[in-house]
């Protein structure tokens, strides 16, 4: 399937992100995770395309990227609302 590992990579970190965001509900420690996931994203696809057997895929980061970010921005409208009602 055309783009079913991109898919994959979306989900993967946004899965990630989802996990850490429940664990933790401060701001600052969302986006430094988020941050972290992102940069992590970057750093695995250059160790890959430095393997004889792996490829650098720069929408691979992007897909990863694209999976954490909208699960910060709902984590963090979600808190905001919740800190708003109390």
């Amino acid at each position: 399937m055309a783009g079913g590992d991109k898919l994959g990579h979306l989900a993967a970190f946004g899965l990630l992100m989802l996990i850490f965001c429940m664990i933790y509900d401060q701001r600052v420690t969302r986006l430094a995770y988020a941050m972290g996931f992102i940069a992590m994203g970057i750093a695995l696809e250059f160790i890959q395309g430095m393997t004889g057997y792996r490829s650098f895929d720069l929408l691979d980061m992007l897909a990863n990227a694209a999976g954490v970010l909208p699960v910060l921005a709902g984590a963090l409208a979600l808190r905001s609302h919740r800190m708003r009602s109390r």
